[in-house]
């Protein structure tokens, strides 16, 4: 296993590499996980246009951080992201400081296992803080991602973190539903429900994701805690396993706990999971983890697709 300082579509890295993986992590970028490989095939897409672009985030005299924020935009930088749900609460561009700040990073060695952790500024306007931790061990596929907010005001917030991911595409999503639910019980946040959904006897829904697919968001507030992505490549089809923790019953930012966002102009779309809301008193914070696992995979019929998540499944998600 190696961990060294390293450069990727122009951003400063903490690259990760170990077996047949490597993990690079950019600090500069809102903390993000930019990519992540198995034997040099890339699961996640990264914006050509932005690729090595940092933006200033002081203000402008008489300028409100928010009009600042408006100003900036939303920054699809590609990879790993967190957000804070529910979306109606920013509007189009996510709290700056959170998404597009530098964020401190530094990782340790214990044995055979490497922790990257990496930690936000105070949000300016919520007072809440992001903590990421990143863990691989040297004999084991699996990738743990510990995300955590902490209420750094002095007023009570209440939000919920929104893990978005993009992904290289053309590929295909499987997600579970229950037994007895099919297309019209997923949330298709007003749009067409895409022609490329299907929801098979075994439980498993399934949706192409292309450019050629078209723009659409579908989600479910059903959960056993996986999403199993797919991803074409030239040399052959990878999975991308992300294993997540299971909230019975509870309220999502959206209303969901997986949802699945297809771009039709970029080669990407988003694999998006959330944590419920939580209220956190000031010092308070709360995390969340995920499992992710990279491997290559050939082609595969719905009725395979359990079996497939059974056997990367990892048995506990300690934080």
């Amino acid at each position: 296993m190696s961990v060294r300082r390293g450069l990727y579509h122009g951003f400063e890295t903490i690259d990760v590499e170990w077996m047949d993986y490597k993990l690079s992590i950019a600090p500069s970028i809102g903390g993000r996980i930019i990519s992540y490989s198995f034997q040099g095939m890339e699961a996640f897409y990264v914006m050509p246009s932005l690729e090595g672009k940092l933006f200033d985030l002081s203000l402008g005299d008489g300028e409100s951080i928010e009009q600042k924020r408006m100003e900036l935009g939303m920054k699809l930088y590609g990879g790993f992201k967190t957000w804070l749900a529910p979306q109606s609460r920013w509007q189009s561009a996510p709290y700056m400081d959170l998404d597009l700040a530098e964020h401190t990073a530094d990782w340790i060695e214990e044995g055979d296992t490497v922790t990257v952790t990496l930690e936000s500024p105070v949000c300016r306007e919520t007072g809440v803080q992001f903590v990421r931790r990143i863990r691989v061990a040297l004999d084991s596929h699996a990738v743990y991602v510990d995300m955590g907010m902490r209420n750094q005001g002095r007023e009570p917030v209440e939000f919920g973190l929104w893990d978005v991911t993009q992904v290289v595409s053309p590929g295909k999503v499987y997600f579970p539903l229950g037994s007895s639910m099919g297309l019209s019980s997923l949330y298709t946040f007003e749009r067409p429900m895409p022609s490329c959904a299907q929801v098979f006897p075994n439980g498993v829904a399934s949706v192409d994701c292309s450019p050629n697919d078209g723009v659409y968001k579908i989600g479910t507030a059903y959960s056993e805690g996986w999403m199993l992505n797919t991803i074409q490549h030239p040399d052959g089809a990878l999975g991308y396993l992300k294993q997540f923790e299971v909230y019975p019953d509870a309220a999502f930012g959206h209303g969901c706990a997986v949802e699945v966002y297809n771009s039709e102009d970029y080669p990407y779309y988003e694999a998006e999971i959330h944590a419920p809301m939580m209220t956190l008193m000031p010092s308070d914070e709360f995390f969340t983890t995920q499992v992710w696992s990279l491997f290559p995979m050939n082609a595969a019929s719905a009725s395979d697709v359990r079996s497939i998540v059974a056997k990367h499944l990892v048995d506990t998600l300690p934080v």
